[in-house]
């Protein structure tokens, strides 16, 4: 039976461990009762496509105990607290797999991807994805809880909490993107909802304040910036990874519009090399023999200085002459670049590999 997406993506491992993102790897502990996937249906809160939190809120059904607009302000309003004790939520799956009242339906999508968001998803998808992070002017930091849009558009508005449990709504950049890495996030730990115990949100407060105590805003901010940064500073390698790509791709192309030339001045180069090193060699040795004359008496130190002098700059310019004669001559094929000899070894190299790989297969065939 092939395996679906979700399930060759999935967190859940053969021994009843679980592995996050980070690849560490979390015990579960079975729970009485199976196939539920949360412990209970008042943690499940819906935010239908464009519709403001304030109106959802008037729908939200009441009882005599908590309510899931209660559950849902509970955990607003301990989002910083949560976000402080992360290494703990991501120690514990029971912490991890605590039920989040929240569930967007998007369209063309609908609710499945996000349904029964945890904690543990909620702190690995700040982490992992700044963009989720918001950062203002005065480095207040906010983090995006709900995700209301049209993914096929990119248009949205979104809801961002900040440290009072203050919702708040924004309009985000490439909607998308914040879709697509929510929904991979959460449904790597679908299959262990189902089966694992979790503590509900009041429960991971009690025990992670009986652990702590209630210093926790600096160590949020702390960790919701550094996540931001690190995300930016892997952002910005992939991106110069991407623009070096692009532009070795580039740089091949235009090689290969120029095959003929390059060949015939790489065979040049390669010859004048062998040349140059001959010479060399000769060099090298009549200095050689120099030397041993002065060691011997047969030559004063002045003698040796003036026979050696203009062999030693000769040598220097073999070093070089053929280097400066080849990027002349790259030069003049390609003036609008900066191509170098090693940038021209280097496509020679690959378009060997290339064809000798080519060939191979034409042999398999």
């Amino acid at each position: 039976m092939k395996q679906t997406e979700n399930q060759k993506d999935s967190a859940l491992l053969p021994d009843n461990t679980m592995q996050l993102l980070d690849g560490r790897f979390l015990p579960l502990y079975p729970r009485e009762e199976k196939g539920c996937e949360t412990n209970n249906e008042m943690y499940i809160a819906s935010i239908k496509p464009y519709q403001s939190l304030k109106e959802k809120s008037k729908e939200l059904s009441t009882s005599k105990d908590d309510t899931p607009k209660d559950e849902l302000q509970f955990f607003l309003d301990n989002v910083f607290f949560f976000v402080a004790h992360a290494e703990d939520v991501l120690s514990d799956s029971r912490l991890f797999l605590a039920p989040v009242p929240v569930l967007c339906g998007l369209p063309f999508i609908g609710r499945n991807p996000f349904r029964y968001a945890t904690l543990g998803v909620y702190i690995e998808w700040w982490m992992h994805n700044g963009f989720a992070v918001h950062k203002d002017e005065r480095d207040k930091v906010s983090f995006i809880w709900a995700l209301c849009g049209s993914p096929m558009t990119g248009s949205n508005r979104c809801a961002m909490v900040d440290e009072n449990g203050l919702s708040t709504k924004i309009t985000v950049g490439d909607f998308s993107k914040h879709v697509r890495s929510f929904r991979r996030i959460n449904q790597r730990y679908h299959e262990c909802k189902s089966i694992a115990l979790s503590y509900s949100l009041r429960q991971v407060k009690d025990v992670l304040q009986n652990r702590h105590g209630s210093n926790y805003i600096n160590s949020a901010y702390r960790n919701g910036l550094n996540w931001q940064n690190n995300w930016l500073i892997n952002s910005k390698r992939e991106l110069l990874d991407t623009i070096y790509d692009l532009n070795n791709r580039l740089m091949h192309h235009q090689m290969d519009a120029h095959a003929q030339e390059l060949e015939k001045l790489v065979t040049q180069y390669l010859e004048m090399v062998e040349k140059d090193a001959k010479e060399s060699a000769t060099l090298q040795d009549k200095i050689r023999e120099a030397k041993q004359k002065l060691k011997l008496g047969e030559i004063s130190n002045v003698e040796y200085q003036q026979y050696i002098s203009p062999m030693k700059r000769e040598l220097d310019k073999l070093k070089h002459d053929s280097d400066f004669d080849m990027w002349d001559e790259i030069q003049q094929i390609f003036p609008q670049e900066n191509y170098s000899l090693d940038d021209v070894l280097m496509w020679m190299e690959s378009r060997k590999e290339t064809e000798c790989s080519i060939h191979v297969r034409k042999r398999i065939k």
